[in-house]
């Protein structure tokens, strides 16, 4: 015969309301398998107090968290801060960046001016030294003809020697590039001074051609006349007809008109000179 489940409960719940034995003995069941009143109220007390704990460390607890909370806050609050600061450094280095490169350009810009200014300047110094050179080389031959001038006219005057200025012309010359040799023939004839003498030429030859030059302190018609004579003189014993020039610091009218019929250069400044 079988019995459910709800029949079994009714018999169980008659038994022990009839059955003192029965109910005696589930009860001393019951008693070792929970604990007594008094071990329930120190396991209450147990509980209450680690309730009390608990709420305090949560209450601890809840403390710290919003203590760390009102930290994270204000460590939120430094951060954002502390980001701002650091876009704007961000920034200030950017502008001071291309400050910076902008300068650079600047002073390379500023660099190659006063290179170029330097440049120009030391062009400017050189071509001064230059000008300088040639005002000294200029004065010192300013100073020497002034010198010759002097000599020569102290030479027509019978102050100095006519030698010394045909010499000094002569240096002149040399200095410009023209080498003038001394031609000398002995005239037995007297063709030049009608009598027997020896006759002396300046002459400069340059590329075939020659060129006799009377150096003299003064010039007169007489000797325009000498100096032609000289000429023919020399075209008859070397064949060759030579170009003529006069240098001299003073000739007289006359003889200035008939050195120009005549076709001979004339030169009152040595550095004047030219060749043919």
């Amino acid at each position: 015969m079988t019995v459910s489940k709800d029949e079994f409960k009714k018999l169980l719940i008659e038994l022990l309301r009839t059955d003192g034995d029965l109910r005696a003995e589930v009860y001393s069941i019951v008693i070792e398998a929970f604990p007594t009143k008094k071990e329930m109220e120190a396991v209450v007390a147990e509980i209450r107090s680690l309730t009390e704990k608990i709420a305090k460390q949560t209450e601890t607890l809840q403390k710290n968290a919003e203590e760390t909370a009102k930290r994270t806050n204000q460590f939120e609050k430094s951060l954002e801060l502390l980001t701002r600061r650091m876009d704007s450094f961000e920034k200030s280095l950017e502008l001071l960046t291309r400050r910076m490169d902008s300068f650079e350009v600047e002073m390379k810009k500023l660099r190659e001016d006063m290179t170029r200014r330097m440049d120009s300047f030391e062009k400017s110094l050189e071509l001064l030294t230059r000008r300088m050179d040639s005002f000294e080389v200029e004065m010192k031959r300013s100073r020497e003809e002034f010198r010759l001038l002097v000599i020569g006219l102290g030479a027509r005057w019978g102050f100095a020697s006519e030698e010394a200025f045909r010499e000094g012309i002569r240096g002149i010359l040399e200095e410009m590039g023209y080498v003038v040799e001394k031609w000398e023939v002995y005239d037995d004839k007297g063709v030049i001074f009608a009598r027997p003498a020896v006759i002396e030429v300046d002459v400069l030859v340059r590329d075939k051609k020659h060129m006799l030059i009377e150096i003299k302190s003064s010039v007169s018609r007489g000797d325009i006349a000498t100096f032609i004579r000289k000429a023919e003189f020399y075209e008859k014993h070397t064949g060759v007809k030579p170009s003529l020039a006069i240098v001299t610091p003073y000739i007289y009218p006359d003889a200035k008109e008939d050195a120009l019929k005549n076709e001979i250069r004339v030169y009152t400044r040595a550095r004047d000179f030219k060749p043919i």
